[in-house]
């Protein structure tokens, strides 16, 4: 039976503890109201309780007040609230902290959800972050970094950072402006080991003076000195890495002292690096450094001749250490003259494709940005601008889904916020309360963010996605460093600062009266769901500007094995081999690769098999001067033309049409005349509408005559314009280092290559055989970087849909229960269940098609921008446009049912009572 009253004894209490008479009949209107709506809703002994503990709440506090002098009209919200004492900050944080404490205990699903989205937000993030500074922040493992400088000579038709040649090295020692200079060759492979198959190491050739430039200290033993390359071939001494002196020697400080054999020639160990130095390229990391001057033994084509004293063999790269006040700008002018200089005295130093007659430039840069790609300077940091847009756009997506959250929950705690205001708190008091409690729950997502990052990272390097910045790019690990923790920390703090300032001041601006009563005001008022729709439309745009962006590289990435490539590249493994590195001279290296090429055609499945320098599509590459017949001289003298040397039956393997004229064939020996194959970029760029077989080019005083056309295919790039190509036959012109391509008759081509190692181990059980795999791997290897941003876009695409539809489920449920009564009466005036249905749907998809209308005017913006920033990267087809928008409809359409279906199934009696 309902009572007629409150328990009377509590409300005199209450009464008599309150002495201003509009607080006295505010205050305890509102707690009858609330007390008969409890006991029409729940029962008398549950509303009794519940009047008995908010009356002596009130009026313990309201006395307390009185006992310490405090006037009882600034208990109450429209009188001057109190002002903080000075001291009491830190006990109020202590409350505020032990409160967001007890509130995320008391509802530990909402707190799991908020921590898990804003970790996935935030993780992804960190894990952009950690590649960006492992790849373009992390300090190079070197004394003063900002001193040290890379010093390039241009090319002659590449661009300006080219290597350059030992005599340029010491001319531009001399320069005033550096403390000293020390050089080092372009990555060179080594066989290492004598017994047995030899391990495949890569090596640096130095400059004695080296490691005393860059200031690296050894962990064993000693590093180079100045004396250790005087003589050209008399120090065979080598320095090992840390990683190989760990990996191959165990850490053993007794290897200093010890021989290896490198190349088949031997070397006394006389030291370690130290741990960290890898090197001064990102990626490229070499396994030992030996003395420059030994470059015979470390390039046996090169054995003999006087490299270090030509000019124009440019094989070096060049870092130098600047003297105290000089800057960058002051080195580069005095080098740019030092080369003026030089070019005026060497024809070898003069000239470029583009100018001819001006010396070649020469370019100082930091050795921080020359560390990860001196020519991909630009297009990395733009990449990495990219990266983190794309990242931070999937932040914004989980700060508004967790906005959302943190609306709904103010909501529901508006009778708590209510009762407080009334007592006296201060708005700004509970506002705070609540951003203490955002920041408990940024920070522990921010701690579940590092954790998933650091097992998204263990994934990135063995799956490639590492490749997103460089495609070259080969990272042996990736880590969270002490600047990465700092990221995190600092953007989860921001992040839970920027989702949780806009719940909180809505949570403290209730209806102080409707609010006590337990109540929410109408629901069907448009202003108080305008926060949360407006957060699932942006919610919505974001998710569709970053899936219109996967969208573009995923069609991208596919697109490549579209285009005609000019070969054919499935059916064909490969590998490579080099006889050099085994002290084999040219006679014996040719003997050894005829006998392999002769019995790899033997095994089953071998249609046909060939040799070649280079097999496209490979960045390595040479190219050499020629002078051209008939050539119009508005096309230059002589003009660099990129060449491989192949064996007969290269363009049958490869797939590559020969047009006119005939292959290479065993007749073509040293002895006869020297041909070439051209191919029809060559032909239709130097004899347009002649015929180019029986033409002739010139090397000096050598003379190659054109004996075959063949198709142009795609040699460095894959959307590389078409590009002059030259073929010699591989018998005019040893090569010591090979790729073998074999043709198959079946579908997984690797299948031989057990075969082709157990054939080289036959003629020669010391040989090594790398890079070994399909061609078809080693075309994905070239187009790592697209697939990889492809996959990673991917991914955050995906993560930012669902997202998306966790927020759209959260206001659609959010919305039902707001509007029950709305709905109840709904239904008991007649409404079918589909009608309902439809209301709640209708309510998702308007909210979706407003995001995905602001979501493609923001997209058109983005690909402006990827347009501008990537030029190689096409635009998204009509059809992933039109799938991506059809999809996140259909996404928000299924997020919406569930609460829908909850709608249709609203009792009316059961909701009109509970109102």
């Amino acid at each position: 039976m309902t009572p007629k009253a409150p328990p009377r004894l509590p409300e005199l209490f209450l009464r008599r503890c309150l002495s201003n008479s509009t607080v006295d009949e505010i205050i305890c209107a509102d707690l009858r109201e609330e007390f008969f709506r409890r006991v029409a809703a729940e029962s008398n002994s549950n509303a009794r309780k519940w009047y008995w503990l908010q009356a002596m709440s009130v009026a313990t506090r309201v006395g307390l007040r009185r006992v310490v002098g405090r006037s009882s009209k600034n208990d109450f919200p429209h009188n001057t609230p109190e002002k903080p004492r000075i001291g009491n900050g830190m006990n109020h944080l202590l409350q505020d902290l032990r409160y967001a404490m007890r509130t995320m205990r008391k509802a530990p699903g909402f707190a799991a959800v908020v921590i898990c989205t804003m970790g996935l937000g935030v993780g992804a993030n960190i894990t952009i972050f950690s590649l960006i500074n492992e790849v373009m922040l992390r300090p190079l493992p070197i004394a003063d970094q900002s001193e040290v400088m890379r010093v390039y000579t241009s090319d002659f038709s590449s661009g300006v950072f080219g290597g350059s040649s030992y005599p340029d090295y010491m001319s531009f020692k001399e320069s005033s402006s550096f403390e000293d200079m020390a050089t080092y060759s372009f990555p060179v492979a080594f066989n290492l080991g004598s017994t047995g198959v030899a391990d495949r190491v890569s090596g640096s050739l130095v400059s004695g003076n080296f490691f005393n430039v860059l200031g690296v200290n050894p962990a064993a033993g000693r590093l180079f000195q100045p004396s250790d390359d005087l003589t050209v071939g008399a120090h065979p001494v080598v320095v090992l890495s840390h990683g190989l002196w760990s990996r191959q020697f165990a850490s053993n400080p007794d290897v200093v002292g010890e021989n290896v054999v490198l190349n088949g020639a031997t070397y006394t160990v006389i030291g370690v690096t130290a741990d960290g130095f890898t090197g001064l390229e990102i990626g490229s990391n070499p396994d030992l450094f030996i003395p420059i001057t030994m470059y015979g033994t470390a390039l046996p084509t090169m054995a003999g001749r006087p490299i270090l004293e030509q000019r124009g063999a440019r094989w070096l790269r060049i870092v130098g250490r600047l003297r105290d006040g000089v800057t960058q700008a002051s080195a580069q002018s005095e080098v740019t003259t030092i080369m003026a200089g030089l070019a005026e005295e060497f024809q070898s130093n003069m000239g470029t494709a583009d100018h001819p007659d001006e010396p070649r430039p020469v370019t100082v840069l930091s050795v921080r940005n020359a560390a990860f790609g001196a020519r991909l300077i630009d297009e990395t940091a733009d990449r990495a601008q990219l990266l983190l847009s794309v990242v931070g756009l999937v932040l914004l997506i989980a700060c508004a889904n967790i906005a959302n959250l943190l609306l709904a929950r103010g909501t529901r705690r508006q009778s708590e916020i209510s009762v407080r205001l009334a007592i006296g708190a201060g708005r700004g008091r509970i506002i705070r309360q609540l951003m203490t409690e955002s920041v408990v729950l940024g920070i522990a997502g921010g701690l579940v963010g590092i954790g998933f990052a650091a097992g998204l990272m263990q994934l990135m390097v063995p799956l490639g996605l590492s490749r997103v910045l460089q495609g070259a790019l080969v990272l042996p690990e990736l880590s969270i460093d002490g600047l990465s923790l700092a990221f995190a920390a600092g953007l989860s703090i921001l992040t839970a600062l920027v989702f949780g300032v806009l719940p909180a001041l809505k949570a403290t601006n209730p209806d102080l009266v409707t609010g006590i009563k337990g109540g929410v005001g109408m629901a069907g008022g448009h202003t108080r769901y305008g926060p949360r729709n407006g957060l699932v439309v942006l919610q919505v745009a974001a998710s569709l500007v970053l899936l219109v962006a996967a969208g573009r590289f995923i069609d991208n990435a596919r697109s490549v094995y579209n285009t005609d490539l000019g070969f054919e590249y499935d059916g064909v493994a490969v590998a490579s081999l080099d006889v050099a590195r085994q002290g084999l001279a040219e006679s014996e290296g040719r003997a050894f690769f005829d006998q392999v090429l002769e019995r790899v055609r033997t095994i089953p499945g071998v249609r046909d098999a060939a040799y070649a320098n280079f097999l496209p599509v490979s960045p390595a590459g040479m190219r050499s001067s020629f002078g051209v017949e008939d050539l119009d001289p508005e096309l230059g003298g002589t003009p660099e033309i990129n060449m491989n040397n192949v064996t007969p039956g290269y363009f049958r393997t490869l797939g590559i049409p020969l047009i006119q004229g005939r292959d290479f064939s065993s007749f073509d020996t040293p002895a006869a005349p020297l041909v070439v194959v051209v191919n029809s970029a060559f032909a239709q760029q130097y004899w347009p509408n002649e015929e180019a077989v029986g033409k002739h080019l010139y090397q000096g005083e050598i003379e190659f005559e054109v004996v075959g056309l063949a198709g142009t295919n795609k040699y460095r790039a894959v959307r590389e314009d078409p590009l002059p190509y030259l073929y010699f036959p591989m018998s005019q012109s040893y090569q010591p280092s090979v790729a073998l391509a074999i043709r198959t008759s079946g579908s997984e081509p690797t299948t031989v290559l057990p075969a082709v190692r157990d054939v080289v181990r036959q003629i020669d059980p010391t040989m090594p055989v790398f890079n070994a795999g399909s061609l078809r791997d080693q075309l994905g290897s070239v187009l790592a970087q697209e697939q990889s941003i492809a996959v990673l876009f991917g991914v955050l695409g995906v993560l930012a849909l669902s997202l998306a539809a966790v927020g759209i489920y959260g206001v659609m449920s959010y919305t039902v229960a707001q509007r029950t009564r709305e709905i109840g009466v709904r239904s008991a005036l007649g409404a079918r269940g589909a009608d309902l249905v439809w209301l709640v749907v209708g309510g998702s998809l308007k909210l979706s098609l407003i995001g995905i209308a602001a979501g493609v005017l923001a997209s058109f913006v983005v690909n402006l921008a990827f347009t501008g920033m990537m030029g190689d990267v096409q635009a998204s087809s009509p059809v992933t446009f039109a799938g991506v928008v059809l999809g996140l409809g259909f996404v928000s359409v299924l997020a919406s049912l569930v609460p829908a279906r909850r709608a249709a199934s609203v009792e009316p009696l059961l909701a009109l009572r509970a109102e």
